[in-house]
This record gives C-alpha cells, structure tokens and sequence, in this order.
C-alpha cells in the first residue's frame, strides 16, 4: 500500500503544470470584455476602495471647494429670497461634504489635496463644470439680478460636472464597491440632480424673453407675441353686455384661405346676423306659401279634369244606351 502511494505521487508529480487561466472582467452591455492581470484582480476583489475611488475623493474636494466659494457670495450681492436659500443650502452641504471626503481619505492613508488648488485635479476642468477665474471675477462684481442669472448658470453648470464624474467613477471596474462611498456617490448625484431641476426653474423666472413664463393658452401667447404683459384684469360689471355679441357666442374659428368653409364651423357673430337670419327665414317662409297655392292650385286643375272626364263619361254612356234602343239586334 505504501509503494502505490509513493508511485501515485512521483507520477502526479510528473504531469506537466497547467497554464493559468486568463482572468476575464465582463464588459457593460454593449462593451466588450477586458482581460485583467492578478493585481488588478486583487484589487477589484477588495472591497474597500480602488484608486479610482481615492481619485474621486480627491478630485472632489477642491470641486465642492468652489461651489462654496461661489455660495458665500450671494448674501451681499441681492435679495432675491430664492436664491439666496439655495445657495445657503449649497454652503451648508458641500462644506459639510468636504469634511467628510477629508476624513475618509486620511483614514485610509491617501493623501489630502488643498482644497484651493483646483490645478491638482485629475479630472479636466472643462468635464468637472469648473468656473474659470474671469467667470469668478464677473461674478464678484455683478448683483441684483445680473448676479442671480450668472451665479445660477455658473452653479448648474459646476452641478452638471459633479454629475459627470460621478458617471465616470461608476464607469470603472470595481469602483464605489465601499458601502460608505456607494452611499456617498448616490447622495451627490440625488441632491444635485434635484437642485439643477430648482436653478433652471429660478433661472428661466429671471429671463427677460418674454416667452421664458408663458402658460398654456391663447391670451399668453398673444401677450408674448405682442411684447406685452398684463397688469391686471377686471371683472365686468353687472349689467354689461357687448351689443354686436349681445347673446355671448364664440366667435367662428379663422379659417385658412385655401380652406373651404367646414359645415362645424361655428356661425359668425355680426351686427345684421340675426336681421340676416330673419330674412333668410321669411323667404322660406313666402317660398313655401307659394308652393302651398302651387298645390292647391294643381288640385282645383285636378278635380276640374276629374269631372270633366266623368261627364264625358256619362255622355258617351247614354249614346251607347240610345244606340242599343234603336239596334234591331
């Protein structure tokens, strides 16, 4: 038994060692596979973090770091209450974001990024929305409602890039698989995806296009169309009526001039219309009364001929009884 044991062994031993299999990450639906080393197999099986997570956690800092700068701005530069509760709202959270970001880094011994230096952002800064110096400066010295529209754009603009390097963090292998970043990246993307919905609403209130507020219907459009807005409107006072329209119908639809007339159009209210009408109805009247004697006329014709036939009748039968009288048959 221990021969066998000891020949299963050498021949084992023997076999040629087997070469190890690629290792294949499944691409997105759409997206071809990618074949990955150990190492990077490692890291992606660790559920902690990836480089790309640390990256995004350092290149957010200094992102939110704007927006706050961009928030403290407008306590002194209007009064528009809306504006001013948003930004409030946008200082409140990214400061407190920027905390947390900080702290997650230095737990995990990756390095912290001044949150003023936006050049040593790995992402461009064209993609992350980021407010050039010249737009900072515009927005320092505007206000009243200059202020509220560049603030606003520059604002939905800086939200958008947060959004695109939340997409482009998500979009790498193994990324966000930390709880506490997953829970971090659908924060970001749910509470400023909800205030670039609130800042295009403020933005389009504060347009001077007068097309920017219109509701649906006929008289807004006419408003805009002719360059006007209405200051008010009162009621009609009891009693008033117009006097071509006395009856308040709608007025007939405008019809094409290649359209002929449709039999649902609605009838057009005018001064002679019911006169019109009236007219209209004593002609068809007098027509009828006219077809009426017609008839009548052709009846007397008829009873006329009836009788006239009926007495040529009686006269032809009495020849015939005269005849037969005077036949020797």
């Amino acid at each position: 038994m221990r021969t066998v044991n000891v020949l299963v062994s050498l021949a084992f031993l023997s076999m040629p060692v087997a070469q190890a299999a690629p290792i294949i990450l499944p691409g997105a639906p759409g997206q071809g596979a990618q074949e990955l080393t150990p190492e990077e197999a490692i890291e992606i099986a660790d559920t902690s973090y990836t480089r790309d997570d640390a990256r995004f956690m350092r290149d957010m800092i200094p992102h939110h770091q704007q927006a706050v700068v961009m928030a403290e701005l407008v306590e002194e530069r209007t009064n528009n209450e809306e504006v001013k509760e948003i930004a409030g709202r946008i200082l409140t959270a990214q400061a407190d974001e920027i905390v947390f970001m900080t702290g997650w880094l230095t737990e995990r011994g990756e390095e912290v990024p001044s949150p003023h230096d936006a050049h040593q952002m790995h992402t461009s800064h064209d993609m992350a929305g980021m407010a050039s110096p010249e737009d900072l400066e515009r927005l320092r010295g505007s206000e009243g409602v200059e202020f509220d529209r560049l603030f606003l754009t520059l604002m939905i603009a800086h939200h958008e890039g947060a959004l695109e390097m939340v997409e482009d963090l998500l979009d790498q292998p193994g990324a966000a698989y930390d709880p506490v970043l997953f829970e971090f990246v659908n924060d970001v993307d749910k509470d400023q995806s909800s205030e670039i919905d609130q800042m295009n609403k403020m933005l389009v209130a504060l347009s001077p296009d007068p097309r920017a507020n219109l509701a649906a219907g006929f008289e807004d459009a006419e408003q805009a169309i002719l360059n006007m807005a209405l200051i008010a409107a009162l009621p009609k006072p009891p009693g008033f009526f117009d006097p071509k329209n006395p009856a308040g119908m709608p007025l007939a639809k405008p019809k094409k001039e290649d359209e002929d007339a449709s039999p649902d159009a609605l009838p057009e209210v005018h001064e002679g219309h019911h006169q019109n009408h009236a007219e209209h109805m004593g002609e068809m009247l007098a027509d009828d009364a006219n077809s009426d004697d017609a008839y009548s006329d052709d009846d007397s014709a008829s009873d006329e001929d009836e009788s006239e036939a009926s007495e040529s009748q009686d006269e032809q039968s009495n020849d015939d009884n005269e005849w037969s009288d005077r036949s020797p048959l």
